[in-house]
């Protein structure tokens, strides 16, 4: 036990530094330094239990790598959402953390901003969906070509590791009424992949059209295709001919303020600017006369490296070097959300951390989809810590490194695999929470027509246990939806469409055992009984003859009345 007398005691701060995260330090010193001398004097506590309280308000991030398990129904995906706020917006998650409609608006909306990612893990899910695979496309002239497509995993590592710089004069830029264009600069792995950077670093957009032509006496689609005449170039189709197309757009239809975003092939965006003057003839910028071109800009933002296009667009981009964007293809609320100055109150609830969510984790094959990555996801492997690792991706032959602001997420059931048949690579790098039925939940649930809920579902899982193990008992959020409704209409429902098929499931049919699980083995009253024998001794005989014996288990099948009957209910935990 300690003492403070106005800050932090040696032996808290010692205490955080072997947490190792440099959060808990920033959010503890602003707690600890925000109480009255009076409430100092007065505080004794033990640095541990500070730290869990601090943990259980959701002020401490988690740590990188964890997953929720336990048995269906006790509400891992639900609570992802929970834990994704706490590491993102871990401001906006205390001020509004018994406000569920807040919290999932909110997560919803870093969910569009790419600040969290989910997916779910199948057994035909791969590296290729995960991390990164070639994907067909059109080029301009219609060729096919076969590019590298991030995955999401990749994705997110390379959103979480972007750097931007960002123009310090700029105020909030209002984008309402501005054009917005699409433009390549150079081909990032061709001869010309130097214009993007000389582009960056001289404050102007060069157009790889046009050839050494000067265009500044066109004002229209028509003259510019005179002045290629002019100079002999041939131009067959006027009305699609895409070297027209480019200039005119650049000269003629791009204004004074309409906004450029650059794009980095057809999956990623490297860079945002404004076009700050009217067209500008060239010649001697690049040594390529085909390169002449101009238009001075201002450079909004710059990505190092590039981001993929989810964080700003609709859809993927086109190969065409310049053309418009439209509502169709790129998301104007991101965009305007980029250049919108932020409030005070904004800002302390904003940090760089970002949140993968993978659900249903152990449901593929971890070897297959991480394939050499899952090394890298190790805390000290990541860049930047004590033992950073990176590798050379097959497809993009990139090196790639985990960023250590990406907080990996996963939930698992433990009724399709239990924590002894998982990949002992992810059971080595993820911490596990284990989640069970929430009884105290269940207790808000009034009495239904003498019904104890809580009672019932916690007899019902006592018996899955003694029958078959604790990773296949049932779940509270099966019935949280009679928190709303309490009616007994609704209980059937639930025990008729869940409760019965997933017991089923569990027991292989084994009809017997169902029974056992609801107590009807208990029930003298055999109307009262959920699961009841299908065919009477009588009934057997005028089937299959008076000589026929029953082989192996009495065929069964379920008693509808006692769907709606409370006392086959009351009789699962009561005799």
């Amino acid at each position: 036990m300690f003492n403070p007398t106005g800050d932090f005691s040696d032996l808290y701060k010692d205490l955080l530094k072997k947490r190792g995260d440099k959060h808990i330090l920033q959010y503890g010193y602003e707690i600890w330094n925000s109480l009255e001398k009076e409430e100092l004097d007065n505080f004794d506590i033990s640095a541990e239990h500070y730290y869990e309280n601090l943990s259980e308000e959701g002020i401490v991030p988690n740590t990188l790598n964890t997953i929720l398990y336990g048995p269906p129904g006790t509400g891992k995906t639900y609570t992802t959402i929970n834990k994704a706020l706490q590491i993102v917006a871990p401001d906006f998650y205390l001020k509004n953390k018994d406000d569920r409609e807040k919290l999932k608006c909110r997560f919803d909306e870093l969910l569009n901003n790419n600040r969290i990612g989910f997916v779910t893990f199948h057994q035909s899910f791969s590296y290729e969906d995960f991390v990164e695979g070639l994907k067909a496309s059109t080029t301009e002239d219609k060729q096919i070509s076969y590019d590298v497509e991030d995955g999401i995993f990749k994705s997110m590592c390379n959103s979480a590791s972007v750097k931007a710089t960002v123009n310090t004069e700029q105020q909030a830029l209002d984008i309402s009424n501005r054009k917005i264009w699409k433009m390549s600069l150079g081909d990032t792995s061709g001869e010309d992949a130097f214009i993007y950077q000389q582009c960056i670093e001289n404050n102007y957009v060069l157009l790889g059209y046009g050839y050494d032509i000067d265009f500044s006496n066109t004002s229209n689609r028509k003259e510019v295709i005179e002045a290629y005449r002019t100079n002999e170039v041939i131009i067959e189709k006027e009305s699609s001919d895409y070297r027209v197309t480019s200039v005119n757009n650049f000269k003629n239809e791009m204004s004074i303020g309409d906004l450029v975003v650059i794009s980095d092939g057809n999956r990623k965006f490297r860079a945002i600017a404004e076009i700050t003057s009217d067209y500008i003839f060239d010649e001697t910028l690049v040594s390529d006369s085909g390169y002449s071109q101009v238009r001075k800009v201002t450079w909004h933002r710059v990505y190092e490296p590039s981001l993929p296009v989810d964080e700003l667009f609709k859809k993927n981009l086109s190969q065409m070097t310049l053309y418009r964007l439209y509502d169709a293809t790129i998301d104007l609320d991101k965009l305007q959300g980029i250049f919108s100055v932020l409030s005070i109150e904004d800002k302390t609830e904003i940090n760089n951390d970002r949140v993968l969510i993978i659900d249903e984790i152990n449901r593929g094959n971890i070897s297959n989809i991480f394939g050499e990555l899952i090394t890298l996801i190790e805390p000290s492997k990541r860049s930047g810590g004590s033992d950073s690792l990176s590798v050379k991706l097959p497809y993009s032959k990139e090196t790639f490194s985990v960023p250590s602001n990406l907080h990996i997420i996963g939930t698992m059931n433990t009724a399709d695999k239990s924590l002894a048949q998982l990949d002992i690579a992810l059971r080595r790098r993820f911490e596990f929470v284990e989640m069970m039925t929430n009884y105290e939940l269940l207790k808000d649930i009034p009495n239904i027509e003498g019904i104890n809920v809580a009672k019932l579902v916690k007899t019902m899982n006592q018996r899955i246990e003694l029958l078959y193990d604790r990773d296949h008992t049932i779940g509270h959020s099966f019935f949280l939806p009679l928190l709303g409704n309490p009616s007994l209409q609704l209980l059937a429902e639930i025990f008729e469409l869940q409760i019965l098929p997933l017991l089923e499931e569990y027991f292989f049919e084994d009809w017997e055992r169902v029974g056992q699980v609801l107590g009807d083995h208990l029930k003298d009253n055999h109307e009262l009984r959920f699961v009841i024998e299908q065919f009477g001794n009588s009934e057997i005989a005028e089937l299959m003859g008076n000589d026929w014996e029953v082989p192996g288990i009495q065929p069964y099948c379920r008693n509808q009345k006692a769907f709606k009957n409370p006392q086959a209910y009351i009789g699962v935990y009561t005799r």
